[in-house]
């Protein structure tokens, strides 16, 4: 399927639409009413804008009414979240399985799958992974995967499920002291990495103190894969990179292949929309303020133009590349193809005298900045606290001209004497998922 022509990928996808919209109409109280003048046999997935877009708090706030199965309730759900976190992973009722997002997007959301949704979209993880080599095809494979590896993670359920499908699969906490965690991968001499951009960029800083493994694959997934990290991880182990992205709510939307920035998206599991900040197209080859999904697997819980916050941009397609058309070759994955994710579309900061501020007031001068690995910025009543994590040593007095730019470019009428403190440490808060969320607002 990976070289599938888009128009049969498509044709798959909109016969599997149409049967999540009458699942969502006949069983969903609440979608009853949004898809009220929708008649699926004959609905034409080119009308599906003609449905208005759903949000992370429309799920939260309408759990009950939007699942498709009457036995399940909100409460239920996080109930079994408070098992799992208890006693380990397990399925509620009938196979379902509930997930939890990270909460980066500044809301954290329960997510309920049923079987045959979670089935093709492990699926797909699998079919993506194993098109990158013959030896995870073949089930031979031994994949170390860096995180917190807590049972209401997507990605701990995932390959908890189909890790065995690549053969040997072990989790290794991001938490472990930096000695135990070398200790224990050179004792595993792991095939495959599989973990947090973050927490693979710090690794490959390790091949120096004694982290002596040297992986076929290296896999990034949950945080965006900055061009640094990604320099970092290919120079230590000597092999590229591939990106993955995905959301707890839809599973995996698109990966990159070794080495390659840009990203094939899966077309027959969902419908991208990449939009606006008024919620029209985005053109090809301009960034989306955010995007839709519509997960056309998961009938239990539909998410039908479901937001998803992140800044992404729709590549236009190659067709001057003579491999655009040729299915045969390695690298032609038909799936349309998506620059590197940047993140979220983070809210701006709204300040008590009524100052609203654009986070990239502090993005910019932040990223300009070549000796810092990672930062943090937490907003405060009258500016921002901002933690650094420094690559290498040097003059720290250097910092202060950064921060008399980011006063600078913080002060307005409204916010007449910005108060901002740069702070550098080792290690920056991590989300309980273990992703290191850069803006923190009050």
């Amino acid at each position: 399927m990976l070289r599938w022509p888009l128009t049969r990928l498509h044709a798959l996808r909109d016969e599997r639409l149409r049967a999540l919209i009458a699942t969502a109409k006949r069983h969903s109280p609440w979608h009853a009413d949004r898809l009220r003048s929708i008649d699926p046999d004959t609905f034409d997935p080119r009308r599906l804008a003609d449905i208005p877009p759903m949000t992370k708090a429309d799920l939260m706030a309408n759990w009950d009414r939007i699942v498709t199965d009457r036995r399940l309730t909100f409460e239920s759900a996080a109930g079994h979240l408070r098992h799992m976190a208890e006693h380990g992973p397990a399925h509620l009722l009938d196979g379902f399985n509930v997930v939890a997002s990270s909460g980066s997007s500044g809301q954290r959301g329960v997510v309920c799958w049923d079987r045959p949704g979670w089935l093709t979209s492990g699926l797909v993880w699998w079919r993506l992974l194993a098109g990158t080599s013959p030896a995870l095809a073949a089930g031979e494979g031994r994949m170390a995967v860096l995180a917190i590896g807590t049972p209401a993670q997507v990605s701990s359920q995932v390959l908890r499920t189909f890790g065995p499908l690549v053969g040997s699969c072990r989790f290794f906490p991001v938490t472990l002291p930096k000695d135990e965690l070398i200790a224990r991968l050179n004792a595993y001499q792991p095939t495959e990495l599989f973990g947090y951009s973050h927490v693979l960029a710090d690794l490959a800083t390790w091949t120096g103190s004694g982290l002596a493994v040297a992986p076929r694959h290296v896999i990034s997934l949950s945080e965006p894969l900055t061009a640094a990290d990604r320099a970092t991880i290919e120079t230590a182990f000597g092999v590229g990179v591939c990106d993955l992205y995905g959301t707890s709510e839809t599973g995996l939307l698109a990966m990159s292949r070794p080495g390659q920035a840009e990203l094939h998206l899966v077309e027959d599991v969902a419908v991208y929309e990449p939009v606006d900040r008024h919620g029209s197209p985005a053109p090809e080859g301009t960034t989306a303020a955010s995007l839709l999904v519509t997960n056309v697997v998961n009938h239990v819980m539909p998410l039908i133009r479901y937001q998803i916050c992140d800044e992404v941009t729709l590549l236009p397609a190659r067709r001057d590349d003579p491999r655009h058309d040729d299915l045969r070759h390695d690298d032609a994955w038909s799936g349309r193809r998506l620059a590197p994710v940047q993140g979220r579309s983070v809210p701006p900061f709204r300040y008590p005298g009524g100052a609203v501020v654009d986070c990239s007031v502090f993005s910019v001068p932040l990223t300009a900045v070549p000796r810092i690995d990672a930062y943090q910025v937490r907003q405060t009543a009258q500016g921002a606290d901002i933690r650094l994590r420094l690559r290498g040593d040097g003059d720290l007095d250097a910092l202060e001209p950064l921060r008399h730019q980011v006063i600078s470019r913080l002060r307005s009428p409204e916010l007449p004497d910005p108060q901002v403190v740069i702070t550098v440490v080792e290690q920056l808060d991590r989300l309980p998922s273990g992703k290191l969320p850069c803006f923190i607002s009050l």
